[in-house]
């Protein structure tokens, strides 16, 4: 933000609040006095605390020197918010290092190590705490809390020192974005096909090779592939985690009750009531993520994509403008039986509407009228109300449909790199689809511009808010053309 006062004293404050500026250059030293420069921060609603007002006197006595002055000469400045930052791992190169270089647990990658007990796992680095800042104008900078924090999970524990990470039993190293544990598994030892049949075990589960076409897996716990899957069915009560990609050919079925992560996948059907990790890339599938979905460093073409909570991929769609639709927040399926509610919300006020006209004369002349009448009108009067009292019933239905179905917060859609045309982006009863091609880092959200909700692209560099055509998302209908 930059304002030059009437006194011709300019004054530019940061993006970020924290720094204000008085920009000297070209300025009449005589001008620089004490009262035009406080008039100018106080103009600007910048806080007159002694510090500012110590670097205004310094300000004007380098100015009554006669010293040349240039650049900008600071005036005010806020503290800096401290962002929280969650627990993590730093993995040791002996439990088959999960991470980047620096030993930093990396939940992009999908490794399956197992440990034996009493092994040194790694170091637990705890949470940071968040701490709010002060801009210029003395108000409150809010830290950003972190997304994930990294807990302790089962048969792992804190040496002495609070940092060392050891396995308490053999087994399994069990790795999400929320914990870090070892889990006890049946092990395949090479591929689920002809020669071990389907896969049916009440513990987690560790597969050496491929879960191969036509056969399934299933456990109330989690289920790891060191391999790939075909077009298989695997169910999991937890997490999924496969090292390789899942390569569906239209058949494949992979559902985990927790998180799911796989390098790649190709038309297939993946569902998880946590976060959903893809490495690479995800090809013509459908993709359920009732908690988030990260595609950070891949694409996403082709076929449709749900996340509850929010996405963050770095391309979507191709230069073949292959149709790729991504829901994020409501879930549409609920969107045919909310659109029915209503319906029969709409008869049942239109019926009870009609019942009050019809009695309308009657009650007017209710003197008049006989027991009998009175009677009638009566109860017709109390069918209208039970009436009303069944849409309102409806209304609360519908509203905890959607609540259930939907956010807990706001939510957004953040593309990194790319989104090509032919790409629908869907928030609730609203979609956008786009023509042009267009460059990231775009966050893609629905707010409320000038009272009415819209679908935006938020430039992530500028901050810049660009309104985009939407229309009324009905599933059951052809997308719509496409909008610039």
């Amino acid at each position: 933000m930059k304002a030059t006062a009437r006194n011709g004293i300019p004054i530019e404050v940061s993006k970020d609040r924290l720094r204000a500026d008085c920009i000297v250059a070209g300025v009449d030293p005589g001008l620089l006095t004490s009262e035009n420069i406080t008039d100018s921060v106080q103009a600007l609603g910048i806080e007159l605390n002694d510090d500012v007002q110590g670097r205004v006197a310094a300000l004007v006595e380098s100015a009554a020197s006669g010293e040349p002055l240039a650049g900008p000469v600071v005036l005010a400045e806020g503290v800096a918010p401290v962002h929280g930052e969650g627990a993590w791992v730093e993995f040791l190169e002996e439990a088959e290092d999960q991470g980047d270089p620096d030993g930093r647990t990396d939940f992009y990658e999908s490794r399956i190590p197992t440990v034996s007990e009493g092994q040194v796992i790694g170091f637990y680095h705890p949470a940071t705490s968040v701490r709010s800042g002060t801009d210029v104008y003395g108000k409150p900078i809010k830290g950003v809390k972190p997304l994930h924090s990294v807990e302790l999970g089962e048969n792992v524990t804190l040496a002495e020192d609070g940092r060392t990470l050891q396995a308490a039993i053999s087994g399994k190293l069990h790795v999400t974005r929320r914990e870090v544990a070892v889990v006890e598994a049946v092990e395949v030892a090479e591929d689920v096909d002809f020669s071990t049949g389907n896969v049916d075990a009440p513990a987690d589960v560790l597969i050496n090779g491929t879960v191969r076409s036509g056969f399934k897996v299933c456990s109330p716990k989690s289920v790891a592939v060191r391999g790939a899957i075909e077009s298989a069915v695997v169910e999991a009560g937890t997490d999924i985690h496969v090292t390789g990609g899942i390569v569906g050919q239209g058949k494949a079925i992979v559902q985990a009750g927790g998180d799911l992560f796989t390098k790649f996948c190709s038309d297939a059907c993946l569902e998880a009531q946590g976060d959903i990790t893809i490495t690479r890339e995800c090809m013509n599938s459908r993709i359920r993520a009732h908690g988030f979905l990260y595609v950070p460093r891949g694409k996403v073409v082709g076929g449709s994509v749900y996340a509850r909570k929010g996405a963050e991929i770095k391309v979507l769609g191709n230069m073949s403008e292959r149709r790729t639709e991504v829901a994020i927040g409501l879930d549409p399926e609920i969107l045919p039986r909310v659109e029915a509610i209503d319906e029969e919300i709409r008869k049942k006020r239109e019926s009870a509407a009609k019942v009050r006209e019809k009695i309308g004369p009657l009650i007017a002349q209710i003197q008049r009228l006989t027991s009998e009448q009175r009677e009638q009108a009566t109860m017709l009067m109390f069918q209208a109300d039970e009436v009303d009292v069944q849409a309102d019933e409806l209304e609360n239905k519908k509203k905890q449909l959607t609540q259930a179905a939907g956010p807990d917060e706001k939510v957004q859609l953040l593309v990194t790199a790319m989104v090509h045309p032919g790409v629908a982006v869907i928030f609730g009863d609203k979609m956008t689809v786009f023509r042009m091609e267009r460059k990231g880092p775009i966050s893609i959200e629905r707010r409320v511009i000038e009272r009415v909700e819209e679908i935006c692209a938020v430039d992530r560099c500028s901050g810049s808010v660009t309104v985009l055509p939407s229309y009324t998302y009905v599933p059951s209908e052809e997308p719509v053309e496409a909008v610039r």
